[in-house]
């Protein structure tokens, strides 16, 4: 059985009115079964899954959002933790890193002057510039991580985690965000530039989840 969307909104106390799931969907922060609707008028079966996708509130970049989300989903609590951000960017994550009381953050990226100011200023960053991630291993560092955070593109991660695991130990928590089209071996019939095709996002991640148990750790999802 299906429902509109702004209605199913509201059936599930998810929103208290349809006036603000609607709100919601036309800014494109609802996805059904991993897709994002925009149509609140759109028919949706009662039992698909549904989320709700925050809009960023005060991250210098949507990247903060999207590591906020699996913090909360994984049950990661980086309080305290010495950090490492890799291909940081704008610094997103480094921002949710300290906003959720990171102790420390290394925010590091192969580009240049791209670090929000307010980060770089901040005594709690260390900004490494013009440092390619395939070399991770040769960063030196005084104290230990307890948390990874890996945000990159143009790159499969499998080649920052190999070098990554040679500094670290099997107790650092690691959260990748995964970019299908930058995993794959070699494009596929009718790759466009984004990898639509579910089943191919299902190999990447058991390929991933392969490497990870290889190397001796346990993947939360």
């Amino acid at each position: 059985m299906k429902e509109r969307l702004d209605i199913l909104l509201v059936e599930k106390e998810l929103f208290a009115s349809r006036e603000k799931a609607r709100s919601y969907i036309i800014g494109g922060h609802i996805t059904v079964d991993g897709e994002t609707v925009i149509k609140p008028s759109a028919l949706i079966p009662k039992i698909a899954s549904i989320r709700i996708h925050l809009p960023n509130e005060g991250y210098v970049s949507r990247g903060g959002t999207k590591l906020e989300g699996a913090l909360v989903d994984f049950q990661i609590d980086v309080s305290g933790a010495y950090c490492l951000d890799i291909g940081a960017s704008t610094g997103g994550f480094t921002d949710c890193l300290l906003k959720k009381s990171a102790r420390y953050v290394i925010a590091l990226d192969v580009g240049k002057n791209q670090i929000d100011y307010r980060l770089r200023k901040d005594p709690r960053v260390k900004v490494i510039e013009k440092f390619n991630a395939r070399f991770i291993d040769q960063l030196e560092t005084a104290v230990p991580f307890d948390v990874v955070t890996i945000d990159v593109s143009f790159i499969s991660v499998k080649k920052i985690l190999k070098p990554l695991i040679q500094l670290i130990d099997e107790t650092v928590q690691i959260i990748v965000l995964i970019k299908p089209q930058f995993e794959l071996n070699r494009p596929y019939k009718g790759f466009r530039g984004v990898v639509k095709d579910r089943d191919i996002h299902k190999q990447i991640l058991q390929d991933l989840n392969c490497f990870f148990f290889q190397a001796g750790y346990t993947v939360k999802g």
